[in-house]
């Protein structure tokens, strides 16, 4: 239990983590998916929360493989290029909801950068010092801690932008405008932690 809170704090508490969220969350709105999406699919809004669905699975199933790894000591990754990387995904992300690329899955980025993230997430859970006979509930419980700060903080934006999705500055205001501002926060990250 003591390693689930601390999964969840540290998602909640963890800005660069939340901040990649927001960018893959950012677009999701009427009509998003049906102009950038690839020719012959349907893009209504049906298909784009299940899109979101999968790419936030994807996202939990990338940063769950290296989580894993990293604490069982069977692959290391210095935070000296984790933490750019972690940045870099996150301005990256923001850049593709101002110009998509439709040949572009954004699930297998996020899939693709989960794997970069996992190792941020597995620096915090070494830090916490699990014994070994504890490790897999350790792993496990600070595993779903994760997923559920992640599932808090998507839906408490889901459900925030759904009242204003509808309204006509909001794709210019929120879309464009909140990815521009993660894009100059991320290259802010970046800078530092390369520096």
């Amino acid at each position: 239990l003591g390693y689930f809170v601390l999964g969840v704090q540290h998602l909640l508490q963890g800005y660069d983590h939340l901040a990649f969220l927001l960018a893959l969350v950012l677009p999701l709105r009427p009509g998003f998916w049906a102009q950038h999406s690839a020719p012959g699919t349907v893009g209504v809004a049906g298909q784009a929360w299940r899109r979101l669905l999968w790419t936030i699975t994807a996202f939990t199933l990338g940063h769950s493989i290296t989580l894993m790894l990293a604490a069982l000591g069977w692959t290391q990754a210095s935070p000296r290029w984790v933490e750019p990387l972690i940045a870099a995904s996150i301005a990256v992300t923001a850049l593709l909801n101002l110009r998509p690329l439709p040949w572009l899955r954004t699930d297998v980025l996020a899939g693709l950068f989960g794997l970069v993230h996992g190792f941020g997430f597995a620096g915090l859970l070494q830090e916490a010092a699990a014994s070994s006979g504890l490790l897999p509930w350790a792993l496990a419980g600070f595993n779903l801690g994760v997923e559920a700060g992640q599932l808090m903080a998507v839906s408490a934006w889901v459900l925030l932008a759904q009242a204003l999705v509808h309204r006509a500055w909001y794709g210019r205001v929120v879309v464009q405008g909140g990815s521009v501002l993660l894009v100059l926060l991320a290259l802010g990250w970046f800078c530092q932690r390369v520096g």
